[in-house]
C-alpha cells in the first residue's frame, strides 16, 4: 500500500465571523477568519485576502455561501501547497 504523506494527513480547522450590515447584501458583510488548528497567521492573511479579492467582484449579491465554500476550497489547499498570490 502506498503510503500518504504526512502533509496530506494534517488537520486544518478555521472559523469564519460574519458582521452583516443593515445595507448587506448591497454592501458585503465584514468578514474575519479565526484559525484553530493548523493554519498560521500567514495563511489567515492570504485567506482574508482572497475574500476581499472575490467581494470586489461580487458587490450588490448574497454571497455568504460564495465565502465559506472559497474558504474551505482554500483551507484544503494547505495541505497540497496553498499560494497566497
Amino acid at each position: 500500500m502506498a503510503k500518504v504523506p504526512a502533509k496530506l494527513k494534517e488537520e486544518y480547522k478555521s472559523k469564519i465571523h460574519i458582521e452583516f450590515t443593515k445595507e448587506y447584501p448591497r454592501n458585503h458583510p465584514r468578514i474575519e477568519i479565526e484559525p484553530l488548528v493548523g493554519i498560521t497567521q500567514d495563511n489567515i492573511v492570504a485567506m482574508e485576502r482572497k475574500v476581499d479579492q472575490m467581494l470586489g467582484y461580487t458587490r450588490g449579491r448574497p454571497l455568504v455561501y460564495d465565502i465559506v465554500e472559497l474558504v474551505r476550497v482554500l483551507r484544503r489547499s494547505l495541505r497540497t501547497g496553498f499560494s497566497s498570490t
